[in-house]
């Protein structure tokens, strides 16, 4: 979810979810989570006071900037 957020920027909850194909009601656990570690914020929506823009905190860029980035499988030759 960290790396999601950090590739697009603030999203909302069903819009992350439905980019990480999670149940919503999954995704709101794995955000209650994420928010009790400071990692991300909910922040009210500016065009849709109903929603709320899931935002990564300051902790999580830096956690991000620590983590060395994922390498990708090469396939084996055959």
């Amino acid at each position: 979810m960290l790396s999601t957020l950090a590739k697009s920027g603030p999203l909302t909850q069903i819009e992350l979810a439905t980019a990480m194909s999670i149940d919503r009601t999954a995704m709101v656990y794995l955000i209650d989570e994420l928010e009790a570690q400071t990692l991300v914020e909910r922040v009210r929506s500016p065009q849709d006071r109903r929603a709320f823009l899931i935002h990564l905190t300051p902790a999580a860029g830096a956690r991000n900037a620590r983590r060395p980035p994922r390498s990708r499988a090469q396939p084996t030759p055959s």
